[in-house]
């Protein structure tokens, strides 16, 4: 049975408002609300039922007095999961619902569902993605959800998700990779302290570790690039980078070597190079960068990224060319090079003491190649340093200089060309 991508029937308020009367006092029992979702299981009833499951209908039903009652035992029931799921074929008609003002109204009260946790993660399992993509992708979906999860603590969702969560997080970005998706994560994340949510969600190791899941699953890596490519979604990033603890967060990432190329891989894509520029142009944003990079542990991430492009997908070349050609890239490298504590606390006490990186510059140097130094290097180089000496920096060498006299060898002469070039 092919979904319905329209509204083909409307039931007069009137008679809706008594038939949805009927079916809550169905569903009241315990035992009909269990056989109705057994029978939803089979694909034609939601067929059959395409008559009745009218926008008029379900609104009468959820705005009723006893709609919470009637729904817990519903939703409570075994095989209601997947007969739920298969109403998404009805995708337009649940997204009409949606665009009426009271709607958040009327799905409230069911938050206090006692299973409702339950339901929700077997529906992800068992939902078609394509169809629930579908109901999703109506404008009025986004805004919705996003407000009623943020109504939840945080806690209790992160240890929701938290078992089966491979599962999950493959069922989740099965439904992200579907066309449109990235303009609903926008849309869901306008909502006002959504991003304060997520940070608090992120502190959970629970929730961490879900996270972790989901960017690590395949094809998960395209929709961030789309995601970064609107507005919405790169302003709501940057206000969850100032959340509290999310810079734990992200360094937890950096520790894991499957995260590292990741970290690498969206680097260096147009959409991410173009959010980081734009980010370090934010005023007080480059000193969260240098803050997020002296943490213990994001030294050897960067090293990590490097030798990815160098020997792993020997793609630094391609790498470079992005950020060279991308407007402004000099002028955000150089607001983090000047902020306090980079060139000291980071370049020199940290990333240069990570052993084997001389190797590895030498090796990028060499896959760069000459040509690649004069077209994209070189010319990056230079206006960076341009930009650098147009914020000013009194007495940078004599601060920097004694530490430089502690290194030795290789690290050394690594390190008096970085001071060279700043």
């Amino acid at each position: 049975f092919r979904p319905s991508s329209s509204v083909r029937f409307e039931m007069p308020k009137k008679f809706a408002t008594v038939l949805a009367g009927i079916a809550v006092g169905i569903l009241r029992r315990r035992p009909l609300a269990r056989l109705i979702s057994f029978l939803l299981c089979w694909s034609p009833v939601p067929w059959l039922l395409t008559v009745v499951l009218t926008p008029n209908f379900l609104m009468a039903f959820f705005r009723h007095a006893h709609a919470k009652e009637a729904v817990s035992k519903l939703l409570t029931a075994r095989h209601a999961p997947r007969g739920v799921a298969n109403l998404l074929r009805h995708y337009h008609v649940l997204g009409k619902i949606c665009e009426e003002p009271d709607t958040a109204k009327c799905i409230e009260p069911l938050l206090g569902v006692v299973g409702l946790g339950q339901f929700l993660k077997g529906f992800l399992l068992t939902a078609d993605a394509e169809m629930l993509a579908l109901f999703l992708r109506n404008p009025a979906t986004g805004p919705l959800i996003g407000g009623l999860v943020r109504q939840q603590e945080p806690r209790v969702c992160a240890a929701l998700v938290y078992n089966g969560r491979k599962e999950l997080a493959n069922s989740v970005v099965a439904v992200f990779q579907q066309p449109g998706m990235d303009v609903w994560g926008t849309l869901m994340c306008t909502v006002p302290g959504f991003d304060a949510w997520v940070g608090q969600w992120l502190n959970d190791p629970r929730g961490a570790s879900f996270a972790r899941e989901v960017l690590l699953s395949e094809g998960f890596i395209d929709w961030v690039e789309g995601y970064l490519s609107h507005e919405d979604g790169k302003a709501f990033v940057i206000r969850l980078l100032q959340q509290p603890g999310v810079t734990r967060f992200v360094t937890w990432l950096n520790r894991d070597a499957a995260m590292c190329r990741w970290f690498a891989q969206i680097a260096g894509r147009d959409s991410a190079i173009q959010f980081v520029t734009e980010m370090l142009m934010e005023p007080g944003l480059e000193r969260l960068m240098v803050s997020l990079l002296v943490r213990p542990g994001n030294d050897s991430a960067l090293k990590a990224m490097l030798e990815h492009w160098v020997r792993a997908e020997r793609s630094l070349e391609k790498v470079a060319r992005a950020w060279g050609d991308q407007p402004r890239t000099s002028a955000s490298l150089a607001r983090v090079i000047m902020s306090p504590g980079f060139i000291d606390r980071f370049v020199i006490r940290r990333l240069l003491l990570q052993p084997g990186l001389a190797e590895v510059v030498v090796e990028a140097f060499l896959q760069v190649g000459v040509r690649g130094l004069k077209d994209t290097v070189l010319p990056l180089t230079f206006s960076t340093l341009a930009a650098a000496a147009a914020l000013g920096s009194a007495n940078f060498e004599s601060e920097i200089a004694p530490i430089l006299e502690e290194l030795q060898g290789m690290d050394g002469l690594v390190g008096w060309a970085a001071l060279l070039l700043v």
